[in-house]
């Protein structure tokens, strides 16, 4: 697709409806797998982050860390959209730099399924006290003691069911955080279940709760 500018939200359009767009979604994949392929540090005239790739690739790992200040300095726009709607943009984010590894490694897929980017150098660290409503769903930097610690539970990710009525396979479905994902009729009966999960082609991802307290050298004197 040709490259479009993004720059501009029309009026009456939020931040999260103008990133749901198909268009403005590829753009920001298409920005963001040529700052992984190009970027390049001051001091240096090689590609950071396909060495970066290289040696993740090297240990079969899947996690890719990437700096927030090299991408606020060559896409501000994406840099800004992250730390607002982290959800929305990582997930594109997370399948560009799965198309930039394939591009660099292109049997990846038989050892990984999916490249999840880390943003590391926030360059705001904020204080568990001053934690409020406003930073909920937003990109947020703490430091703290981590004092409790879940299981790794298996979560649904991408999702088929199957129905009772009629035995017709429905989906697939992809479930996130905000809402339950479920069909509305069935696909060949139209009737409108009951739904089983059909629990051989349902795709699970890991998920694990950790509970952070202040560090006992942050806290303020005579404070709990």
């Amino acid at each position: 697709a040709a490259p479009i500018d993004i720059e501009n939200i029309p009026d009456g359009v939020s931040t999260k409806e103008y990133i749901a767009m198909e268009a403005v979604q590829a753009e920001v994949k298409r920005r963001f797998a040529t700052f992984l392929r190009s970027f390049k540090e001051a001091q240096t005239s090689e590609a950071k982050y396909a060495q970066v790739i290289q040696t993740m690739c090297n240990s079969n790992g899947q996690s890719l860390e990437v700096s927030y200040t090299d991408l606020s300095s060559e896409q501000p726009t994406i840099a800004m959209w992250l730390a607002d709607q982290p959800s929305a943009m990582l997930a594109l984010l997370h399948v560009a730099a799965f198309d930039v590894v394939l591009g660099m490694y292109e049997n990846y897929n038989l050892i990984h399924d999916q490249i999840f980017v880390r943003v590391s150098e926030l360059p705001i660290t904020d204080n568990l006290r001053d934690m409020r409503q406003a930073h909920l769903n937003m990109l947020v930097r703490v430091s703290g003691v981590v004092t409790r610690r879940s299981n790794v539970f298996p979560q649904l990710k991408m999702v088929y069911f199957d129905c009772t009525a009629c035995g017709a396979l429905n989906g697939p479905f992809v479930q996130n955080t905000e809402s339950e994902a479920k069909p509305n009729a069935c696909v060949e009966c139209q009737k409108r279940g009951p739904f089983i999960i059909n629990q051989e082609l349902t795709v699970y991802r890991n998920y694990q709760k950790i509970t952070l307290q202040e560090s006992p050298g942050s806290v303020p004197p005579g404070r709990l």
